[in-house]
């Protein structure tokens, strides 16, 4: 099913239906039927806990994923001034025309995804003249110039190694790196997590520069709530594999349609009270070979019921422009962990509940 996107009538990265499996166990999903839309210009955030298939997602995306893994289903489409083109299709020789050039990504942890043994100039100018044979010495020298200048790292430091750098100006070098070959989407795979909080706002305010600058449209996967309020149009929710809840960033935060995103959203200060702590969610998201019948949800869900542990719910209308993965949605809560269910429904809770 795909995600409606009234704010955005020009897509520019569709998804439909994308399933990632093990390769030694195809009937383990580890994406399972995903679909949503990126539109020009725009930011979508994918949020969810550590291990719910948000890395995976941006992987099939850019053909990258792991040997133990395979897209078993989906269409990928990137739609540009001169048509349609789907990354399904494509041969191993053809993805060079796409990474860094139409689609990059800002990797989680700059330390490891940096070379070690190359100065940062060099590893930003091999990526240039790799897309672009035919540019000059001093023309890339000139571009690696200005994207360090861009992402606020003195120019002077290009030749200086990842090591020589804090970590938020390794991040920096990331999105230089990434912006290298003027993508028109950039995937930013959680890139603020290693990072203190002061420097999480300064790359994240970086982020947003650049997007107002260059037209970007952004992909921006965290597992905080927090950091998509001020930095993304859209947020779609992931839990064990699936989507759970899409919508406009801004109603998601105001009025959650799944009580998996009113809880993330309480964990993370969306309805902070001064002096007491977040009730934590109870349990933890399954393996993917150990998901539960019915909802993935119900038994960590305090709204469950027998309907819950026995039927998979539908990605369904939910309010004004949303969409979520629930029984029992739309919710009448005002606000996030406010979801209250009616007396029907509490009289119909599991017994686990």
């Amino acid at each position: 099913m795909s995600t409606p996107n009234d704010r955005c009538p020009e897509p520019l990265l569709s998804v439909e239906g994308l399933t990632v499996v093990r390769r030694d166990n195809p009937q383990v999903r580890i994406v399972d039927d995903v679909s949503f839309t990126i539109g020009k210009g725009e930011t979508v955030g994918l949020a969810g806990e550590s291990g719910c298939g948000k890395t995976t997602t941006a992987l099939a995306v850019l053909g990258l994923l792991p040997s133990g893994l395979r897209r078993s289903s989906g269409e990928l489409t990137l739609h540009g001034p001169s048509g349609d083109r789907p990354l399904h299709r494509l041969r191993a020789a053809q993805w060079r025309q796409v990474r860094w050039a139409s689609i990059s990504m800002i990797f989680q942890g700059a330390m490891n995804a940096l070379d070690p043994v190359k100065s940062v100039g060099q590893q930003i100018a091999e990526a240039i003249r790799l897309h672009e044979p035919m540019a000059g010495r001093s023309q890339v020298a000139r571009r690696v110039t200005d994207l360090l200048d861009q992402v606020g790292v003195p120019s002077g430091r290009a030749g200086h190694f990842p090591h020589e750098f804090s970590g938020g100006q390794k991040q920096r070098v990331m999105i230089a790196l990434a912006l290298a070959c003027r993508p028109a989407l950039v995937i930013g795979d959680e890139p603020t997590t290693a990072l203190d909080v002061i420097t999480q706002a300064q790359i994240l305010e970086l982020l947003g520069q650049l997007r107002r600058d260059l037209g970007l449209s952004m992909l921006l996967i965290t597992h905080d709530l927090s950091v998509l309020a001020d930095t993304c149009d859209r947020v779609a929710v992931m839990y064990a594999g699936q989507i759970v809840e899409t919508g406009p960033v801004a109603q998601v935060y105001r009025q959650p349609q799944h009580p998996y995103t009113a809880r993330l959203l309480d964990l993370f200060g969306a309805d902070d009270t001064p002096g007491t702590l977040p009730t934590p969610i109870p349990g933890a998201q399954p393996a993917p070979d150990r998901r539960p019948s019915g909802c993935r949800f119900h038994d960590r869900c305090e709204y469950a019921t027998e309907r819950c542990a026995a039927e998979p719910p539908e990605l369904l209308t939910a309010g004004t422009d949303q969409q979520a993965r629930c029984h029992f949605a739309p919710w009448p809560g005002s606000g996030p962990g406010r979801l209250a269910p009616s007396d029907d429904r509490q009289g119909s809770r599991s017994s686990h509940d």
